[in-house]
């Protein structure tokens, strides 16, 4: 008999359901913002930095960062002169156009184990944003890229990953190519980093659309369509619980999408609508 499992949806948002994030409590997203090391390559010799994407790279004379982190911002080097102040130069491929920033090349390193509790979950990175053009490895395993510096992105990182216990390194080259979209873009990982630990089927990540079709002082309509995903070898299938909770912390209403059947590395989505009393 094939098992079912119960994935229960708390959207912690206000009556009307305009904001609500499908990671919020759920105890599945977890902060990596600390314990990077980080490496600018030289803006003046023409050798890039090589092999930091290998787990034996020695990066113990790197600098020790939490993120968020703009290598944009940091003095460049030879110090203050007639063609540059601070992280400015007249140098600058964008000019005034980008703030006279310089751009250029960021690595960042991370060292991280998994619990006994983590093991045959799925694990993904998320990245909120990285300016600009971003590549990741995991033990030295080339896992993704992406190439717009404002888009949040995730990787799914398991197949790269070492047994539990055994330590995985995680690196990430971002570049700013210097010839931007604004005046001032940042560099680097310049907003926050999350791991995401989940069953292999699990609610999507961004698989919760929350639209409110009917609203009116006396109800409000709230429609929910949730992506059920399935990283797993074999079908499963699972019920689909949804509940609204107030800014007071109480239940505003509540519902039972209905059961879900997902192929092996499937997708399912499914809808559920609830009613909501006096929304404002």
């Amino acid at each position: 008999m094939r098992p079912i499992h119960y994935l229960f949806l708390l959207t912690l948002c206000a009556f009307m359901a305009t904001a609500c994030s499908p990671e919020a409590d759920t105890g599945r997203v977890r902060d990596f913002n600390a314990g990077w090391r980080f490496e600018r390559e030289s803006l003046t010799e023409a050798a890039p930095l090589t092999g930091a994407e290998a787990p034996e790279y020695d990066d113990a004379a790197w600098t020790a960062v939490t993120l968020p982190h703009d290598f944009a911002i940091l003095p460049l080097p030879g110090g203050d002169g007639g063609s540059q102040i601070g992280p400015f130069s007249k140098a600058s491929p964008g000019g005034g156009h980008t703030g006279y920033a310089m751009g250029g090349v960021g690595w960042y390193r991370k060292t991280f184990t998994l619990t006994a509790a983590d093991e045959g979950k799925q694990i993904s990175l998320l990245l909120d944003g990285a300016y600009m053009e971003t590549q990741v490895w995991v033990n030295g395993k080339s896992i993704g890229s992406n190439v717009n510096g404002y888009t949040p992105f995730a990787l799914d990182i398991t197949s790269a990953l070492r047994p539990t216990g055994e330590a995985n390194v995680v690196a990430i080259r971002v570049e700013n190519p210097g010839r931007n979209s604004r005046w001032y873009t940042g560099a680097g990982l310049y907003r926050d980093v999350r791991l995401v630990v989940t069953p292999t089927l699990h609610v999507a990540t961004w698989g919760v659309y929350v639209t409110t079709p009917q609203v009116s002082g006396r109800e409000a309509l709230v429609n929910v369509q949730v992506t059920v995903d399935n990283a797993g070898h074999e079908q499963a299938a699972a019920d689909v619980h949804l509940r609204l909770v107030g800014p007071d912390g109480q239940v505003a209403a509540q519902t039972q999408a209905g059961r879900v059947v997902v192929d092996a590395d499937g997708s399912t989505t499914i809808s559920g609508e609830m009613s909501v009393a006096q929304p404002t």
